[in-house]
């Protein structure tokens, strides 16, 4: 079990990441700076705008690329590596908390969380693989993410942001 921790970073435009082992060097770097996040920071509460969030593993040169879909009201994702879709994260309609499901090459997950959503489980077949807590005290957005048992660890990373941009923008 590794845990990380995820940090919003003050961004002149865009999104801004960084993610590194707790109290260790940055290991990941996302950021984009598409003038379309900006405008997906003031609307993207009512309309999902299409950009995508460039995820860098600082130890491996490896890149995801982390792209919001067009929506109203719910924001899906595609992740993807080397052009190719590895999972969808979708937001679905349900009574309090939204939904949200990730289809991915590793099989099929379910983020549960409460009508707070700050603490997050990542299930597969009802089993918790990963775990994502937003840090109380913070001046910008913060998470501390526990991988347990997850297949990819870049894939929970980009899974991280998208609970971020979804719940917490």
């Amino acid at each position: 079990m590794k845990t990380y921790t995820l940090k919003q970073n003050l961004s002149p435009m865009g999104y801004k990441y960084s993610v590194g082992e707790i109290n260790e060097i940055n290991l990941y770097e996302a950021k984009s700076t598409s003038p379309l996040a900006e405008v997906d920071k003031f609307i993207g509460g009512i309309i999902s705008i299409p950009f995508s969030i460039n995820i860098i593993n600082l130890k491996s040169g490896d890149e995801l690329l982390l792209k919001t879909k067009f929506g109203v009201m719910f924001k899906n994702y595609e992740v993807l590596e080397n052009d190719k879709v590895i999972a969808s994260i979708n937001t679905k309609k349900s009574l309090g908390v939204p939904k949200v499901e990730i289809d991915s090459v590793y099989g099929k997950f379910e983020i549960k969380t409460n009508i707070m959503a700050r603490e997050f489980e990542i299930l597969k077949e009802d089993e918790r693989v990963a775990s994502i807590k937003k840090v109380t005290l913070s001046l910008k957005d913060a998470y501390e993410i526990t991988n347990i048992n997850f297949e990819n660890t870049d894939l929970l990373i980009a899974i991280a942001i998208s609970v971020d941009h979804n719940f917490h923008d």
